[in-house]
């Protein structure tokens, strides 16, 4: 947590910490981390409403879950799948998403086509 209150994520490589938020996050929390060293958060703007954010190399891209809202990436594996949650419309608790390849149609898969390895 930082001096403001806000928690905030860094990755450690063995000697030193790095800063790794979301920029213009509020509160970033960093899940997963894969062999390629894409990480998945879930992090919060201005309106207290939980977001996505995938970083690979020094990209980042932000999501939300198509007709949700609170979405959080929770995991990422070596082939690039996000798993997370959100909130479906109308509803006030988190459901599970589904994992989503990068060829089927979702805005996750949105983010993860927009980088290319």
């Amino acid at each position: 947590m930082d001096a403001q209150g806000y928690l905030q994520s860094s990755l450690y490589n063995g000697k030193k910490y790095t800063s790794i938020n979301v920029p213009g996050a509020l509160m970033t929390g960093a899940h997963s981390i894969n062999t390629a060293g894409e990480i998945v958060f879930t992090w919060t703007g201005p309106h207290k409403i939980m977001h996505g954010a995938l970083k690979t190399g020094k990209s980042y891209f932000v999501f939300d879950y198509p007709n949700g809202s609170n979405t959080g990436a929770e995991g990422i594996n070596d082939s690039g799948l996000i798993v997370g949650h959100y909130t479906p419309a109308g509803k006030t608790l988190p459901n599970p998403t589904r994992a989503r390849s990068r060829n089927s149609e979702s805005l996750i898969t949105q983010v993860c086509n927009s980088r290319q390895r």
